[in-house]
């Protein structure tokens, strides 16, 4: 039997039974053996929490197509020790003039993918990255179905390694790493990464993933508010041309001046005429930081 999530819209509720079944595979039980009664507890939970699932989760389906409304793809990826995990929004526009005076009509999960870590030890960033790789993927098939420009389509991570990889050449790291980031920068554009704050990112809900009620109650995973409040920018800087990013600024943008951490300024215009390495400069909506 399975649960029918074609769209992973459930993907924080169904990767726990694949979880529990990863954890009953490493203790290496025979077909008949009894297993353990830690594990029939989260079982029995797992399972009692699925007849309750049509009672206790709502999805609105409606994306909010419309003539003369634009769009765009928000794809977010995360991982932890136990899974990683990506989550496509689409993001539908009413433009009125130039792009802070754009007004977000709706922003709505279109689909989600999670996956448990392999058996195998890996450290956390390597899985971070093989979130980016089903990120990038899942981003170019919704893509695909709804006729979306690739420069429409923008990606968000909180693993500063990932965006510095991500950004390199893929010759100059270790193959593990290199095979991954030569798929990202194939389908996906190096200026369309991002990062995020881990707790603004949904795509961090499937890899810590919560009971029943706890997922009712999480607007971030259904509809993720912070993409629609507030225009926010994020630049990523390396000093000096190195590969090391030494400064990464979130904040509110007026003229060339960014606000980043709630605790200062920095001018945009004086960065650009330095000697800095650009990597990143983008943009996102949130609701604070």
């Amino acid at each position: 039997a399975t649960v029918y999530d074609p769209l992973g819209l459930i993907a924080p509720f169904s990767i726990r039974s694949r979880l529990i079944l990863q954890s009953l595979w490493k203790e290496k039980l025979d077909w008949d053996d009894p297993i353990s009664d830690h594990h029939q507890k989260l079982w029995n939970k797992w399972l009692a929490d699925l007849f309750q699932l049509s009672n206790t989760i709502k999805i609105p389906r409606c994306l909010g197509f419309a003539k003369d409304r634009s769009f765009e793809l928000h794809v977010f990826a995360d991982a932890s020790s136990i899974a990683f995990a990506t989550c496509c929004y689409i993001r539908m526009i009413d433009p009125i003039g130039s792009r802070e005076e754009e007004l977000v009509h709706q922003v709505s999960l279109v689909t989600a993918r999670a996956r448990v870590a392999p058996t195998k030890t890996e450290s956390i960033s390597r899985l971070e990255l093989c979130g980016c790789v089903i990120a990038v993927r899942l981003g170019c098939s919704v893509a695909l179905s709804l006729n979306c420009a690739y420069e429409n389509i923008y990606y968000w991570t909180d693993s500063t390694n990932c965006l510095l990889w991500i950004n390199a050449s893929a010759c100059d790291i270790k193959t593990f790493v290199s095979n991954r980031v030569g798929e990202i920068q194939d389908f996906s554009r190096k200026e369309n990464w991002g990062k995020v704050p881990t707790k603004e990112n949904p795509a961090d809900i499937p890899t810590r993933p919560p009971d029943i009620e706890g997922l009712s109650v999480n607007d971030l995973w259904y509809y993720d508010g912070t993409l629609s409040i507030n225009t926010w920018y994020y630049l990523a800087i390396s000093i000096n041309n190195t590969n090391r990013l030494n400064n990464v600024y979130f904040g509110p943008v007026s003229g060339n001046t960014v606000v980043y951490n709630n605790q200062g300024t920095i001018n945009t215009s004086n960065i650009l005429e330095s000697n800095a390495n650009i990597i990143s400069i983008g943009g996102r909506d949130v609701s604070g930081y």
